[in-house]
């Protein structure tokens, strides 16, 4: 071969793996490029899944305290929870928790109730079939102390004359005070932030947990039983336009929320079923 002619094959040698070279980069850009996007598209995915687990999960919460609020044993606080989740305290949801039987005692001069339970308590509630009563530690008139791993309250004068008026002494119950509090806070552009705080009688107040971000509207309607045969709502659309009457024939709550991010926005709904503290059988004429 001469020399013009290996310079010829030599030149095209080269030329060629130039091109096989720019090929081979230009496969791997493109195999980068797709592995971007498909990592992209990845990321994507986990964070409306992340969201689609968080919003359920918010209201199921919720549900539950809903269901829960107000309830002792088989008696019932009809009490608001408060007016809403972006007002400063928040939605402050009530109940009974570590019921416990109590042992009456009574002389001339004052009435003893006692209950063993090891964890301080700085509220209770006494519950029976036929009444409620909230106190504090502290109340005017009220002795509350603890003896050798018991509870130990202390009134002047009769039982029915006083803190158990009108209590059914066979269903008495005495239980403790767990709340659960609901408030929102506005946390950067995309919205605001959900966050949940717990207090259970006896135990170190727990960090508050976060249930959701990106909360674009967190809505409830309350729909008050109006009438019992057939079954009627009138509906309300937030705790703050129920009257103290209204709250006894609390029948239904329906959740809305909604959390954005990323430009897309999610929503989910539920209704919350309750019974209502006052029986359509106690109601007038029925």
């Amino acid at each position: 071969m001469t020399v013009a002619a290996r310079a010829r094959v030599q030149g095209f040698s080269l030329v060629e793996m130039m091109v096989a070279m720019s090929m081979g980069l230009l496969v791997l850009a493109l195999a980068l490029q797709g592995a971007l996007t498909m990592q992209g598209s990845l990321r994507v995915l986990e964070n409306g899944l992340r969201q689609h687990q968080d919003g359920q999960f918010a209201l199921a919460q919720l549900a539950e305290s809903w269901r829960k609020h107000g309830r002792f044993a088989c008696a019932q606080a009809m009490e608001s929870p408060g007016r809403g989740f972006e007002a400063p305290e928040g939605m402050r949801f009530r109940y009974g928790v570590g019921a416990a039987a109590a042992l009456l005692a009574e002389d001339a001069t004052r009435t003893t109730l006692s209950w063993q339970g090891e964890a301080d308590w700085e509220e209770a509630a006494l519950a029976s079939c036929s009444s409620l009563r909230l106190l504090k530690r502290g109340e005017p008139g009220l002795e509350w102390r603890r003896e050798a791993g018991a509870h130990v309250l202390t009134w002047p004068g009769a039982a029915k004359a006083g803190l158990l008026s009108g209590a059914d002494i066979a269903s008495l119950e005495v239980l403790a005070i767990a709340s659960q509090r609901y408030v929102l806070r506005r946390e950067g552009d995309d919205g605001d932030a959900l966050w949940l705080e717990e207090s259970l009688p006896g135990r170190a107040a727990e960090p508050p947990q976060l249930l959701a971000t990106g909360v674009a509207a967190l809505r409830q309607r309350l729909g008050v039983r109006s009438g019992c045969r057939p079954l009627a709502l009138a509906w309300r659309e937030g705790p703050e336009q129920l009257a103290a009457e209204d709250w006894k024939r609390l029948s239904r709550v329906e959740l809305a929320l909604e959390l954005q991010a990323g430009g897309r926005r999610r929503s989910w709904t539920t209704v919350v079923a309750l019974t209502p503290a006052l029986p359509c059988a106690l109601e007038p004429g029925g």
